[in-house]
């Protein structure tokens, strides 16, 4: 990596930022496009950068490097699998981060305020301050937005972004999204007890099983619908994973105590493959032990050992039954 030289024009992240979004501002504030200042530095042309690229980075930027290191996606290969890395911790659900394609409020955007860390997270579709959905396409050219746009409102094709109308949000679907905000970036751990419209054994998982539990819960919109291994593995559009979710809240409404027996309809409808993919990797014993949990109440365990994100492997054990804590 070359030696690298602070940027001309210096500008300070906010400290609930994207690092990219950080990173996109920082070039346009420079007089360049994302991927010139990249190369101006000697670096590959490419989101998806490295822990020797975010070194550079930083230094050129002049921010705290383990700030950046943080609050950029980066891909981790480990025990033959990809995991990322963000916010400090592992992530096994490939579908847990956007990566490559931000979404974005466009009303916090108008007013000022920076690519926001939560939306990194695919399970955050709505901003809770507007009351409107996250966008990831151009209303005027269709295409998906990318790091490579001209500034954090503006797409590829020229257009500022624009904002759909606002969301019609239930209570319940903001209790997901907040929960979720606040646990993946580490600004609290679980749940609050205090809101019942969730799950209470939802609470000790990581932000990451969250998602995973989500997925599974609301991918199918019909009980044996085949759900191809594409669909389990890209992010999906930020219109798609809000209609997952809807669904995957209404189910999950029929789980909230695990010692009683699954309804038909509802085995049928779960993704069992997409629970014991989080059974089998995962990032906590949490996550392993819900898991296991929930596979033992859809009648679909099967002995195996698992993979944790150290590389230990955990035995079966004792598995208790989970319940909400509600009459």
């Amino acid at each position: 990596m070359p030696d690298v030289l602070p940027l001309p024009v210096k500008i300070e992240p906010a400290s609930d930022e994207s690092g990219l979004g950080f990173l996109l501002r920082v070039a346009r504030a420079n007089g360049l496009a994302l991927m010139a200042m990249l190369e101006g530095l000697g670096l590959p042309r490419s989101t998806w950068l490295g822990e020797s690229a975010i070194a550079a980075l930083a230094r050129a930027t002049e921010v705290d490097h383990d700030w950046l290191m943080e609050a950029i996606v980066i891909a981790d290969q480990r025990q033959g699998y990809r995991w990322l890395r963000w916010q400090g911790r592992l992530w096994a659900c490939p579908l847990s981060l956007r990566g490559a394609h931000p979404q974005v409020c466009v009303h916090c955007l108008k007013e000022g305020r920076p690519c926001m860390l939560e939306w990194e997270l695919t399970g955050v579709v709505v901003c809770l301050r507007h009351c409107s959905s996250l966008i990831d396409a151009c209303g005027y050219c269709g295409r998906r937005l990318s790091w490579t746009r001209p500034a954090i409102d503006v797409c590829s094709c020229g257009h500022f972004l624009a904002a759909d109308a606002p969301a019609a949000r239930s209570d319940t679907m903001a209790n997901w999204v907040a929960s979720l905000a606040l646990k993946g970036c580490d600004r609290q751990q679980g749940f609050n007890a205090a809101q019942s419209t969730l799950p209470r054994w939802l609470g000790p998982m990581s932000a990451d099983a969250t998602l995973a539990i989500g997925f599974a819960f609301g991918v199918r919109e019909k009980p044996f619908e085949r759900v191809t291994s594409a669909a389990a593995r890209v992010p999906p559009s930020t219109d798609r994973m809000a209609s997952i979710l809807a669904r995957a809240l209404v189910r999950l409404q029929g789980a909230r105590d695990l010692t009683r027996a699954c309804r038909a309809d509802l085995r049928l409808s779960v993704y069992e493959q997409g629970v014991r993919r989080l059974w089998t990797r995962n990032v906590c014993p949490a996550d392993r032990d819900t898991a296991a949990a929930l596979l033992q109440w859809l009648g679909a365990l099967h002995h195996r050992p698992r993979v944790l994100a150290d590389g230990q492997r955990a035995d079966q054990g004792e598995l208790f039954p989970l319940q909400d804590g509600h009459d």
